[in-house]
């Protein structure tokens, strides 16, 4: 997202496009319903002009009856039913043409909060550590492009039906005095350029604040939300959340409270312009009906009633229009941030048999940073192996396997996985991978789900899902529910039915085992949220757990080290020692001296 100081303007030609986008979108998300009706509206567009041409010759007709009486009633009662008629019609379209608005406006905002979905779970990873700004833009168009691109969605629409409108109208009134038309028009010319400006000073006002209103919500959220309540309560962080969010606030509040009074007093003078313009009018018609009155009050009729909606419609045609002209430039975020670049998906993807993994001078930095955290990484780890990935926090271990699950592809270097070239291939390498990921997923779901949610499309019995989780842990928590695998868990289940930590830990465990079709099991810290005990069971069922499959476990905890075939350890981005537990103890190097300040743990 660009700054104010760097921001270009958008072209003619890409603003065409943005808008063309926008409408295609439209058609795309609004009922077929809501389509006939605005197919409808650019024939209603020319109802004002009929009712004021329709008004004209009732309001002559009356006079004809009451200067005639009986002879002139037929022509009045026709030219009134006609009146009634449009009127009703005008009625009726504007009704469904608001109910519409309002379905149409729901059913975008639904869209575009699905595609903040889609985007955030399928845009390449460098995003997800806020590669170009992600998480402000993800929050602007979160907080203020929906509405914005919604209502510019319909306002298109409303501008090209009032277009045939102001042309009916304008004809109309032409043929009374041409300088009426031109006053008209010219007095809103100010509201139009009032309206481009505030849109654009609305603008910059929220690209500038951007990252204060994130701050903003995150210090509510601080303060509010249940996971965090202990801790605020516990250190008597309140006065300091509250000064925090109270501080930033009063200096947002303060800046759209100065760009409010300037609009405010603009818009008043315009107003005052706009409706000044009536006097003008009465004195034309007045003029015309002094000098010739044939002409009768059905032309007065006809101008005030027509100037009346003359000057609206060409107030929403030019106003709306600099509002949209103004609002590409949340179209151009929008569609920018829809079109990132996605991680590649193949639904047809096949598992890797005998998943060999390679690493050949592999180097890595993380997006928006030269600083390397992995550096020339060789290593093959045979199809079968049961791996250790150990080192202190920042040693590359947690990168190393978010290379090998093919978060990142900007790394220096080769990795392999059975042979296939890792970039060329990452959807069949993810679905040879299962993992549990240090910060795991707790749907808000049922049991059985958060358990199967890993292979949605794989048929298990409750049995074979039970015999799973008496590996892993997590049987008892399960069995402890009146619904068991069915039992709805999560911070908004009923009962306040929750798992603790190493319950969820192990249900993250399950989920990840049950996707057997993987040939290599990734575990990052799967012991950090669970007591000794279920420490100690987790390493004696480990070889059951995983069979044969390849098994990379990251931990700080070294317990586990003597039931595995190898052990990688990362130190400042670098493998500074590889072999066997015993092999490494009697080198008596890096790994020695962790594992000798853990030992007291596993006596």
């Amino acid at each position: 997202m660009k700054n104010e100081n760097t921001r270009e303007r958008i072209s003619l030609k890409n603003a065409i496009i943005l808008l063309g986008k926008a409408l295609g979108l439209s058609y795309r998300v609004r009922t077929k319903a809501s389509i006939a009706v605005s197919l409808i509206g650019f024939a209603a567009a020319l109802l004002p002009s009929l009712i004021s041409r329709s008004l004209q010759g009732f309001t002559d007709s009356m006079y004809t009856l009451y200067m005639e009486g009986v002879p002139a009633l037929r022509t009045a009662l026709i030219l009134f039913g006609i009146l009634v008629a449009l009127y009703t019609g005008q009625a009726v379209y504007d009704s469904l043409s608001a109910y519409y608005n309002r379905v149409d406006a729901i059913h975008i905002h639904t869209f575009l909060r699905e595609q903040l979905i889609r985007i955030s779970c399928r845009v390449q990873y460098k995003y997800i550590d806020n590669y170009d700004n992600f998480k402000e833009r993800s929050e602007f168009i979160k907080t203020n492009t929906g509405e914005l691109l919604a209502n510019s969605i319909q306002q298109i629409l409303v501008v090209l039906q009032s277009i045939i409108t102001f042309v009916s109208l304008l004809v109309l009134i032409w043929q009374v005095d041409w300088m009426i038309v031109v006053v008209l028009l010219v007095t809103t010319v100010p509201s139009v350029i009032l309206a481009y400006l505030q849109k654009d000073d609305d603008y910059r006002r929220r690209t500038k604040w951007m990252k204060e209103g994130a701050l903003m919500i995150h210090y509510y959220w601080d303060g509010t939300r249940q996971n965090r309540m202990n801790e605020v309560r516990f250190q008597g962080l309140h006065d300091y959340i509250r000064r925090k969010w109270r501080d930033m606030g009063n200096r947002f509040i303060a800046a759209k409270n100065a760009m409010t009074k300037k609009h405010v007093l603009y818009n008043s003078i315009a107003d005052i312009l706009r409706n000044g313009v009536y006097v003008f009018v009465l004195i034309v018609v007045g003029l015309k009906i002094f000098d010739d009155p044939s002409v009768g009050l059905g032309m007065f009729m006809l101008v005030m009633t027509g100037a009346s909606q003359f000057q609206k419609v060409a107030t929403t045609i030019f106003v709306s229009s600099a509002q949209i002209i103004g609002n590409v430039k949340y179209f151009e975020e929008f569609f920018a941030f829809y079109d990132l670049e996605m991680d590649e998906a193949d639904e047809h993807a096949k598992p890797i048999e005998n998943p060999d993994i390679t690493f050949r001078d592999v180097s890595f930095a993380y997006p928006n940073t030269d600083h390397e955290v992995l550096h020339n990484i060789n290593v093959t780890i045979p199809y079968g192996q049961k791996v250790a990935i150990v080192g202190e926090n920042g040693s590359g271990k947690s990168t190393f396997v978010n290379l090998l699950c093919g978060m990142y592809n900007s790394y220096r270097g080769e990795i392999k996985v059975g042979g296939k070239s890792l970039v060329e291939n990452v959807p069949a390498v993810r679905e040879t991978l299962a993992v549990v990921f240090q910060d795991f997923g707790k749907y808000e779901d049922s049991i059985r789900y958060n358990i199967k949610v890993s292979d949605l499309a794989k048929e298990a019995t409750d049995e074979e899902i039970l015999a799973l989780t008496k590996v892993t842990g997590a049987y008892d928590a399960i069995k402890a529910r009146p619904a068991g695998l069915d039992e709805q868990v999560g911070t908004f289940a009923e009962q306040a039915s929750n798992f603790s930590g190493g319950e969820w830990q192990k249900v993250a465990l399950t989920r990840a085992l049950y996707r057997d079709q993987a040939n290599i099991v990734i575990l990052d810290e799967p012991t950090a949220a669970l007591d000794p005990m279920a420490e100690a069971t987790l390493y004696r069922n480990f070889t059951p757990m995983t069979g044969p499959r390849t098994t990379l476990m990251i931990s700080h905890r070294l317990g586990f080290t003597s039931f595995i075939d190898r052990i990688l350890v990362f130190d400042n981005g670098f493998i500074v020692e590889d072999g066997t537990h015993e092999e490494l103890m009697k080198l008596n190097g890096h790994y020695a001296k962790m594992y000798r300040a853990q030992s007291q743990w596993y006596q």
